[in-house]
């Protein structure tokens, strides 16, 4: 129950910090979810299944309309799958509806985003590996993260 009332203070102190109200339910979306994979990881990983399901109905729908044709009352049950989720919720249903919904609409930024990264993580884990193994002269800079091997090679030289 306190998390509940802890839950609509923070949402009220974005309101009034005049934050938009998509970016607030965002915000307050993940630090939800966030709190449950701190304090309870069953909870946790059922509500994540059950928003999974609520998204993957979000995202059928168009699908179910455009693409394969079916019949409006299998888009709309679809699309009403977060809210039917969230029935699973309790007192947390609105965060279980909102994250099926939201992360419907976040999906595809979220897959572009990973694309993106994965060259550049590749591109990044070669660099290290290869200047990991260039021979270092003394008094050259030391390149990498600041760790116990770097900070012996930077004192010899």
């Amino acid at each position: 129950v306190e998390r509940i009332h802890i839950d609509r203070r923070f949402r009220l102190g974005l309101r009034e910090l005049e934050v938009a109200p998509f970016r607030s339910w965002l915000m307050w979306t993940f630090v939800a979810f966030e709190r449950y994979q701190k304090h309870s990881i069953p909870t946790f990983l059922a509500m994540l299944v059950l928003a999974a399901i609520g998204i993957a109905g979000v995202v059928f729908a168009p699908i179910a309309w455009f693409v394969f044709g079916m019949p409006v009352w299998v888009v709309l049950g679809s699309a009403a799958l977060p809210i039917a989720t969230s029935a699973f919720a309790g007192q947390s249903w609105r965060l279980l509806a909102w994250a099926g919904y939201l992360g419907a609409l976040l999906l595809p930024v979220a897959i572009l985003q990973v694309a993106a990264y994965l060259p550049y993580a590749a591109i990044e884990n070669l660099v290290w590996f290869f200047v990991d193994w260039l021979p270092h002269r003394n008094g050259s800079p030391t390149i990498g993260p600041v760790d116990a091997k770097n900070l012996k090679r930077a004192s010899a030289s």
